[in-house]
């Protein structure tokens, strides 16, 4: 009779044990949605990232591809040092039309430094399986979850923010050489 009552005593106990373990965390099934939802708009950022360089590209190229041929190279040949510096107004557009290529083709390589891929780290869903996460309580997942979403969100942020420092400059280098391509062609149509 004594062996039964403390195998019941032994139960009732672990089974408390488990109860107080299970609710140890209760916000943690909350806060695992917060992360996904951090770790989901990390993703769609990076891929917002690469649309825009994309597109960026495909803009910088159609600029490039109609300045170059828009511009009349027979006038450099005709320049000397002399004439430069009689033609002032004349050499500032051939200046700025050097510069604003320039710009743009830098612009285009930086844009293309975007797209180049690195490892970015992602959450490998195979992981719950590997460690039977399936097996433990709901809090016990959710903070396991809650680990893995940060641990892979702290490693994207620094990747996004330089692939998105670099897609700055680029267009900053975009918006500059246009500038300085529309100055050419205004000093082209004025006849100077």
């Amino acid at each position: 009779m004594k062996t039964k009552h403390k195998r019941n005593i032994r139960t009732v106990e672990n089974n408390t044990e488990t109860k107080v373990r299970d609710n140890q965390y209760p916000s943690a099934t909350m806060l695992v949605e917060i992360c996904f939802q951090d770790y989901q708009r990390l993703q769609d950022e990076y891929n917002k990232i690469y649309d825009k360089t994309n597109i960026a590209i495909a803009f910088v190229s159609t600029i490039l591809t109609a300045s170059i041929g828009s511009f009349d190279i027979s006038v450099l040949s005709k320049i000397t040092v002399t004439k430069l510096w009689r033609q002032g107004l004349g050499s500032f557009d051939i200046l700025c039309y050097i510069a604003g290529m320039v710009s743009l083709i830098i612009a285009t390589v930086l844009f293309l430094s975007v797209l180049k891929s690195n490892c970015i780290p992602i959450f490998d869903s195979v992981d719950i399986r590997n460690a039977e996460i399936y097996r433990k309580s709901a809090d016990y997942s959710a903070m396991w979850m809650i680990d893995k979403f940060t641990l892979v969100v702290y490693e994207m942020r620094p990747i996004i923010s330089k692939k998105q420092r670099k897609y700055d400059r680029a267009l900053s280098l975009t918006i500059f050489g246009l500038v300085l391509c529309m100055v050419s062609v205004m000093f082209q149509k004025i006849g100077v």
